[in-house]
């Protein structure tokens, strides 16, 4: 019952044009990837035909706000800004809608892509936007959006940006309140990323993740 009130009071927020709340939020493209990879998620579970026209609506919304770079803004207007963060939940809105057997379109899919390739760094770090605020940017959680992001896309584990991003989130593990106070990029963000990425990757890398990261949050709350 719960859950059937939020979906509709989702529905119930979204205009004619697919965008979930209102263009004058701050970061409404966060709002937008977020409604959406919610419903597309109760789509994908349950077959619920307007979950699953309003996550279409959604995920139409976002495509249109693609920005050329291949990246999405904190709005929809064509700032040419490529932001991370932003990106990260459009991917993860886009691959949940493609897994319940929603449209995506496969243009959109390659340019988010070259997000990714053009604001990679080899040591695994990903620039936070290629555009002010930010531009000059990294840090673990950055690095943890952009593991999880290709491995969404479909870099193989192979490739050598996955590698680099593996060995960078591990890295983000919170081990002890020194090195969090160290790392100004360290937190729950970055925790979520690094999980969301190493969890689909699997294997040893993702025990010694879960392990550390599990027990330090359990202890925390």
């Amino acid at each position: 019952e719960v859950v059937e009130k939020a979906a509709l009071w989702l529905q119930r927020c979204q205009d004619k044009a697919g965008l979930f709340g209102s263009r004058s939020q701050d970061g409404m493209m966060y709002n937008q990837a977020i409604a959406t990879l919610a419903l597309a998620e109760l789509y994908g579970m349950t077959a619920d035909e307007k979950a699953g026209a309003a996550a279409q609506r959604g995920i139409r919304f976002i495509e249109r706000a693609q920005q050329e770079g291949g990246g999405w803004d904190y709005g929809n207007e064509r700032t040419g800004r490529n932001d991370t963060s932003v990106t990260g939940w459009q991917v993860m809105a886009l691959k949940s809608a493609q897994a319940a057997g929603l449209k995506v379109s496969p243009q959109v899919w390659f340019k988010a892509m070259g997000h990714f390739v053009r604001l990679a760094r080899p040591d695994g770090e990903v620039t936070y936007s290629d555009k002010e605020p930010f531009s000059d940017r990294a840090g673990s959680g950055m690095a943890a959006v952009g593991l999880s992001s290709r491995v969404f896309l479909g870099w193989p584990r192979s490739a050598p940006a996955v590698e680099a991003g593996i060995q960078r989130s591990l890295q983000a593990a919170p081990k002890s309140a020194q090195a969090i106070a160290d790392d100004p990029f360290q937190g729950p963000y970055t925790w979520y990323y690094a999980a969301l990425g190493l969890y689909h990757v699997g294997g040893s890398e993702w025990e010694r993740f879960n392990t550390i990261t599990r027990d330090y949050l359990v202890a925390q709350q």
